[in-house]
């Protein structure tokens, strides 16, 4: 029989597919979420940057100092520029009908009380600044002030000027360089239903040059920022409580006792975010910002109150009749090193953590008005932060200025951490 002449039906196994391999982002599923584009750049420039600390430190803190000094030197105009353009901008959309424009839409809700509210924005922003450099900054500049303040050390001229360039440095300037784009990103996002992410403003405003993309730059550019500054933050804080724990228990510094204080700060940090804003984070402010005006009365009332009322009232008519060349480094403040070592490195240093702060402060001012926003936060803390330099600086300049340069001592010997400790041993 041939072989055509069988019927045979043949059954081939089912080709089973090949397995594709996962992506690594569905392998590990915190990488889920991940933007690689904005994620992975800054985090390996950061691991470059702390290897290279721990391999050579020296080298590296040349080169970082090197860039920063680059950075102040040639940029200094824009950080003063946009420094004075936020302040110009705010007291335009605070008087323009853009004020009355509700966060959210007109039947939008709070998520915080106003007190919360401005607990919330005072104790995120610039907290540990005031109480670090409230004492110590003024002691920089009346033992040395700069050659266009026409002030010799430690006298009358020296004490108003250092008071009044502490105003400049930490109210009004840099509560409004975090206030536009706060103010940007929550219209933004509340109002226009743009991504919770930087980009959203900028989509707003162009998609003629791959916004996208642009707007991913940005992001990226704020992720470096948020993990640099608050590393540099973070670095303050310890510092400050080091010179506390220093003062009280009579020890000496060491790196078992920054580690533990570093530990410490970064575990109530995490407790505190995870608890959410409704409740640790609310809490936790809530707290801090009691325990600031009650140390703020404090050491008004015991402290030297007649000196503080006399010399932050002519400071603050100086900070008042100089505002515009100051902020603007006018006349002959312009190519002063003082200017760049100061005024300049602070104006950069707001600019800097104001993507990130953006959006926080946009995330929790929904339900209110621009003008409400612009009340919390810019002129109640900034008015907060003018009487707190005004006891803590005026104290520190009358007791430096009284005690044979007490404070000023301490600044050189234990650093700025320790100002603040010397400045409350002379009081009840």
């Amino acid at each position: 029989m041939m072989l055509d002449e069988w019927e045979c039906t043949i059954t081939l196994p089912k080709t089973q597919p090949i397995p594709k391999t996962k992506p690594i982002r569905d392998r590990f599923f915190f990488l889920k979420n991940v933007r690689p584009f904005v994620f992975w750049p800054p985090a390996l420039i950061l691991i470059i940057a702390v290897v290279a600390s721990l391999i050579n430190f020296d080298g590296f803190l040349s080169l970082t100092t090197t860039i920063n000094r680059f950075i102040l030197l040639n940029f200094d105009w824009l950080f003063t520029i946009a420094s004075a353009f936020s302040v110009l901008l705010i007291l335009i959309i605070v008087i323009s009908p853009l004020g009355a424009v509700r966060i959210g839409g007109d039947n939008a809700k709070p998520i915080l009380s106003r007190w919360h509210w401005f607990a919330i924005t005072l104790c995120t922003t610039i907290a540990i600044g005031i109480l670090f450099w409230g004492a110590a900054e003024p002691m920089f500049h009346i033992t040395a002030p700069p050659a266009f303040s026409g002030a010799p050390p430690n006298s009358p001229e020296a004490a108003r000027f250092a008071l009044s360039y502490l105003y400049l440095h930490w109210t009004i300037t840099p509560y409004a360089l975090y206030s536009i784009p706060a103010l940007a990103f929550a219209l933004a996002y509340y109002n226009h239903n743009q991504a919770y992410s930087l980009g959203g403003p900028i989509s707003l405003l162009t998609k003629a040059f791959g916004h996208k993309k642009f707007a991913n730059f940005l992001d990226a550019i704020a992720l470096f920022a948020l993990v640099a500054g608050v590393a540099a933050a973070l670095g303050a804080g310890a510092l400050s409580v080091v010179g506390g724990a220093q003062s009280i228990f009579n020890i000496g510094d060491s790196i078992l006792l920054r580690f533990l204080i570093t530990f410490i700060i970064v575990l109530c940090f995490i407790i505190s975010s995870l608890s959410g804003l409704q409740r640790g984070i609310k809490w936790l402010s809530s707290l801090n910002a009691r325990i600031f005006i009650i140390l703020a009365l404090f050491v008004f009332i015991a402290g030297p109150t007649g000196a503080i009322l006399k010399l932050s009232g002519q400071s603050l008519w100086h900070y008042i009749v100089t505002f515009i060349p100051a902020n603007l480094a006018l006349g002959e403040r312009a190519g002063d090193p003082w200017i760049h070592d100061w005024t300049v490195f602070f104006f950069a240093n707001w600019l800097a953590w104001a993507p990130v702060t953006a959006l926080f402060l946009g995330r929790i001012s929904v339900g209110y008005t621009v003008r409400e926003f612009v009340l919390f936060n810019l002129a109640l803390p900034a008015t907060f932060s003018i009487f707190w330099m005004s006891i803590f600086g005026g104290t520190a300049i009358h007791l430096d200025m009284a005690n044979n340069h007490a404070l000023a001592n301490a600044l050189s010997a234990q650093g700025p951490e320790g100002v603040i400790y010397t400045l409350l041993e002379f009081l009840p």
